[in-house]
């Protein structure tokens, strides 16, 4: 199976800088389940991207500038978008836990406010891009994956080093019957 990119960096300019792996991505039919987070700390995304055939990857954004609810669901969007349109994806699928953004997307919902006006016509012009678009609401509990990425990203890293290892532990390490 292709392994998909190991690191992508969207800096501020939106210019993406990537891995030459990214090109190994299947190009058809891909979901892409989001959810972000808000907190006093900061705010985020947490991002997963599937191919039909099974090649996933994961990703956690951390947003460095202040935003609101509304403004990071759509910040998350249009990033989103960027990175498939990046990796050559024509067709996406985007399952998002935000009524809102999911609506406006879909014509369904007026934007009111200014900046949201300009994310909404920004992210209908990334959504042009793509051969095939569908965004659908998915609720919280069918988005546990993307919603654990999101809740990472705010997490103050400065303490911690640039690579954190994560072991899955598959029993405890006392066996209970040995005691």
């Amino acid at each position: 199976m292709p392994e998909g990119p190991k690191h992508i960096t969207i800096p501020p300019n939106g210019n993406v800088i990537h891995s030459p792996v990214q090109t190994q991505f299947n190009r058809d039919e891909w979901a892409l389940y989001t959810d972000e987070a808000l907190s006093r700390d900061g705010s985020g995304a947490g991002i997963i991207l599937t191919s039909r055939k099974g090649d996933k990857s994961t990703y956690t954004l951390r947003f460095q500038f202040k935003c609101w609810n509304n403004e990071v669901e759509y910040e998350a969007l249009l990033v989103e978008l960027r990175l498939a349109r990046s990796i050559n994806i024509s067709s996406l699928k985007v399952f998002s836990e935000s009524i809102l953004v999911v609506n406006q997307i879909k014509g369904e919902y007026e934007a009111n406010e200014a900046y949201i006006q300009k994310c909404l016509a920004q992210s209908q012009a990334w959504i042009k891009k793509f051969r095939k678009f569908e965004i659908t609401q998915i609720l919280r509990s069918k988005n546990k994956e993307a919603d654990a990425l999101s809740k990472l990203a705010l997490v103050v890293f400065n303490h911690l080093l640039k690579n954190v290892l994560v072991e899955v532990l598959p029993k405890k390490s006392i066996d209970e019957s040995d005691m």
